[in-house]
């Protein structure tokens, strides 16, 4: 099924030496398929519904989530073969809606860190989780923390700004 309109949804840009790196959050970069929930339904990228068995998103709040469907690293191909399929099943009880922002609250990106914690701690679902966002004090502890995420079979690094606002686009305040 094909949801109305597709979401519109804020994309990264590649991340390049010399920021400061205090001004930012950073999250591990989640190899999965990312998804919208919009208060009712789960949409892909491109604005198709997915279709998880009802006890998935049992619990779930009515406000929109920006995230990753995720199993653990290096089972995209996984997550992929679960989430795609026409009818419930299952399969989803391997996968989490991993957030990673609040695209209608309009508060700076450090604010809705906070409240997606709390938004996480308060659905106590197992298939929703609020991404670990933490800070480095400098770019060499970020790449001795990009180092450790990629050896253990993770994908990379997200920076985001703690000032950003939610926009849709590529943005040079959310980098990878």
């Amino acid at each position: 099924a094909e949801a109305q309109e597709r979401p519109s949804i804020m994309l990264a840009q590649i991340y390049r030496a010399g920021l400061d790196i205090n001004q930012y959050w950073v999250s591990e970069k989640l190899d999965g398929v990312r998804a919208r929930w919009d208060g009712k339904q789960l949409l892909s990228r491109g604005g198709k519904v997915f279709a998880p068995p009802p006890w998935f998103i049992k619990g779930f709040p009515k406000q929109a989530l920006d995230g990753e469907l995720w199993i653990a690293p290096g089972r995209y191909e996984d997550v992929m073969s679960i989430v795609t399929r026409a009818i419930p099943h299952e399969g989803w009880k391997q996968v989490r809606l991993m957030v990673f922002d609040l695209p209608e609250d309009t508060r700076r990106f450090e604010a809705r860190v906070f409240a997606m914690r709390k938004l996480a701690e308060r659905t106590k679902s197992y298939y929703l989780q609020s991404v670990e966002q933490f800070r480095v004090p400098d770019e060499e502890a970020l790449m001795r923390r990009l180092d450790k995420v990629i050896a253990t079979g993770g994908e990379g690094l997200m920076l985001h700004h703690e000032e950003a606002v939610y926009r849709s686009g590529r943005r040079g305040d959310l980098l990878k």
